[in-house]
C-alpha cells in the first residue's frame, strides 16, 4: 500500500491538475481580497477582522473547491484509463481494491493541502496587509474550520468522482457535476431544513462555520457517511480496476 501511495504521489507531481488546483485556489483568494475592498457605512469589509478568512471558505466551498476535489479525484482514479497504460497495469500484482484505496489517500491528502493553502494565504492578508488582530484561539478555530471543511466537502464529493470514473476518461465531466452540485448548496443552506442534510451544506454544519444544534450536526455527519457509502457501492459496482 505504501508503494502505491508513493506512485500515486509522483503521478500528480508529474500532472498539470495540481498545478490548475493551485491557481484555482489562488483565485478564491484574489477574489475574496477585491471582494474586501467594498466599503460599508465606511468601513472596508477586509477591515473587519476575520472577515476574509470566512469569506474565503464560504466562497471556495461553494463554488471553487468542489469542483476542484472532484477533477482531482476523478483524474486520479481514471488516470490509467486516460492514459492508455491499463495493460501495463493489469500484468502488476496488485489489488484493485488497495488501488482505488491508495487512489483516494492522495486525492484526499491533496485536497486538504489545497483547503489549508486557502488559509494560510486568508491568514497572511489578515494579519500581515490589513494588520488584523486574530487572537492565537481565533487562527486555532480558524485553522480547525477549514481543516474539517476539506474533510467533509471531500467526503460529499465522493460519490461523483465514484459516478465519473464510470466514463473512465470522462474526468473533466467530474468539474461540471460539482459546479452543480455545490451551486445548489447555495440554496439549501438558506433552509434550516435542508442545510444539515444536503452534503455540501451539510459541510458548513460538520466544520462548525454554522452554529447549529446537536441534532443538525448529527444529521450532517450522517449525511456526509452516506455520501462516502453510496461512493464506495458505486466504485463497486462499476468494477473499477478489477483485476483479481
Amino acid at each position: 500500500m505504501k508503494s502505491l501511495i508513493q506512485t500515486e504521489f509522483l503521478k500528480f507531481k508529474r500532472s498539470r491538475i495540481l498545478y490548475i488546483s493551485i491557481f484555482g485556489v489562488l483565485i478564491i483568494s484574489a477574489t475574496v481580497l477585491l471582494q474586501g475592498q467594498h466599503i460599508f457605512y465606511g468601513e472596508k469589509y477586509a477591515d473587519k477582522s476575520g472577515w476574509l478568512i470566512t469569506a474565503a471558505l464560504s466562497l471556495g466551498s461553494f463554488y471553487i473547491l468542489p469542483p476542484l476535489f472532484a477533477l482531482i479525484g476523478s483524474y486520479s482514479i481514471s488516470r490509467e484509463y486516460q492514459g492508455g497504460t491499463m495493460k501495463e497495469l493489469a500484468i502488476i500484482p496488485v489489488r484493485g481494491k488497495e488501488l482505488i484505496v491508495s487512489k483516494l489517500i492522495v486525492s484526499f491528502t491533496f485536497c486538504i493541502f489545497l483547503t489549508l493553502l486557502l488559509f494560510v494565504l486568508e491568514l497572511f492578508m489578515e494579519v500581515v496587509l490589513y494588520t488584523n488582530k486574530l487572537t492565537i484561539l481565533e487562527m486555532i478555530r480558524y485553522l480547525k474550520q477549514y481543516f474539517l471543511q476539506g474533510i467533509a466537502l471531500f467526503s460529499a464529493i465522493t460519490p461523483l468522482i465514484a459516478i465519473v470514473t464510470i466514463f473512465r476518461k470522462g474526468y473533466w465531466l467530474s468539474v461540471i457535476f460539482a459546479m452543480i452540485y455545490s451551486f445548489a448548496g447555495v440554496f439549501t443552506s438558506q433552509s434550516q431544513m435542508f442545510k444539515s442534510i444536503y452534503p455540501i451544506s451539510a459541510s458548513f454544519c460538520f466544520s462548525g462555520f454554522y452554529d447549529v444544534s446537536g441534532m443538525q450536526f448529527m444529521i450532517a455527519c450522517i449525511s456526509l457517511i452516506v455520501s462516502l457509502l453510496i461512493a464506495g457501492i458505486i466504485l463497486r459496482s462499476a468494477r473499477v480496476y478489477r483485476m483479481e
